[in-house]
């Protein structure tokens, strides 16, 4: 069938130790796994979990008798089902059947998600506490806070720092000598300066004190909308006319503090990343015409960002598949795509987005209206 029939049956060769670039809805390994060397036996588990969706394992628990024969030892790993279970489990595969034999076992597993699963396990990256001293710190500074503003017509390029965002330059750079607004997000306003786009506006949500590097370089004519749970480092030196602090959530204590300055609190609604919060944050701007470039929520060329941000290096992958096709995605990629369904969902018809390059959401995005067509909807 390989040679009569090569669109129906394939072989390949491969080193489980390393990634296995095939991916499936389902994986066999059967009479396998023992005879692979204690010391791979985790790298060849993950690759053969990350391989296929659902995985049924076989195998021999006790000592190879036919090695003798040779003088060797072929069973390297011999170890009862209980162990192999573990060994999966924590891996992060959820274990849907076992069966224990003579001399043997069968266990069907997968380390797949659904996304919104994802979303579930998820954590905050700075406690509740802290963020709410953060927060009062902030308001008691005496800064300026975003208000509503009436819908307005002119168009915005929003850069949320995938690696997309590379080959995409020129349309950037056509869109805002066209006279569309520039806003950037963390580390895509530096990566923006060195192209030579002169960002129109600069967010930053998240709250840990190293995201202050973020906003050290203050350019003429540039807005600085930061959110309130920033640790006062990333407020540090920006320009008391120009910034402006927005709320992902605050305390009823917090809240009071607001309103004795400027009125109850508008909490800006969203997701759990920068770019989630964004999109909220400058429709309540009047800003709902917005051209989203590096908002790839996958990993392209083992590169999560267009530019180097190292505390996301050597985060652990996953494989999200999305209408046939399959994208490697850090927990918070993937978690980041199944949030933004939901704000998509939120919002309706109060925003226009087109979204470039060819990442996970633009997929997602394409595969919907694909579906949508077909229903006749």
């Amino acid at each position: 069938m390989c040679h009569t029939q090569p669109g129906r049956l394939e072989f390949h060769v491969g080193d489980l130790t390393r990634d296995i670039q095939l991916k499936a809805a389902y994986g066999y390994c059967c009479d396998v796994m023992e005879h692979i060397a204690p010391a791979d036996v985790k790298a060849v588990l993950r690759n053969i979990l990350a391989s296929a969706q659902h995985v049924f394992f076989g195998i021999s628990t006790v000592p190879d008798q036919m090695g003798a024969l040779i003088g060797e030892q072929l069973h390297l790993t011999v170890e009862p089902m209980a162990w192999w279970v573990k060994q999966l489990t924590d891996l992060g595969a959820v274990i849907h059947w076992t069966k224990e034999l003579d001399g043997a076992c069968a266990i069907y597993c997968s380390a797949w998600y659904d996304a919104d699963e994802v979303v579930k396990i998820g954590r905050i990256n700075t406690d509740e506490a802290t963020v709410d001293a953060q927060v009062k710190a902030n308001i008691a500074a005496g800064w300026m806070h975003a208000t509503p503003h009436d819908r307005q017509d002119r168009e915005v390029v929003l850069l949320a720092g995938g690696p997309s965002m590379r080959a995409e330059v020129e349309k950037i750079r056509a869109l805002r000598e066209a006279g569309a607004a520039l806003v950037t997000v963390n580390g895509a306003y530096e990566w923006a300066l060195e192209q030579g786009l002169s960002p129109s506006a600069q967010i930053v949500l998240d709250a840990r004190e190293f995201n202050a590097r973020f906003t050290r370089h203050v350019t003429p004519d540039c807005r600085y909308l930061i959110a309130s749970q920033v640790h006062p480092a990333t407020l540090e030196g920006l320009p008391r006319d120009r910034t402006y602090l927005w709320h992902s959530g605050v305390s009823d204590e917090a809240a009071q503090m607001v309103a004795e300055r400027v009125g109850f609190p508008i909490v800006v609604p969203g997701g759990s990343t920068v770019v989630l919060r964004a999109i909220p944050l400058l429709r309540m701007l009047g800003l709902a015409k917005l051209h989203i470039f590096g908002f790839d929520s996958c990993v392209a060329a083992d590169a999560h960002h267009a530019y180097a941000q190292t505390e996301n290096d050597g985060e652990p992958l996953m494989p999200v598949t999305c209408g046939g096709r399959t994208f490697m995605c850090t927990p918070w990629q993937a978690s980041q795509a199944s949030e933004f369904r939901d704000l998509v969902k939120l919002m309706g018809d109060e925003v226009e987005l087109a979204i470039y390059g060819d990442g996970l959401i633009a997929h997602m995005i394409k595969t919907g209206a694909a579906m949508a067509q077909a229903d006749g909807t």
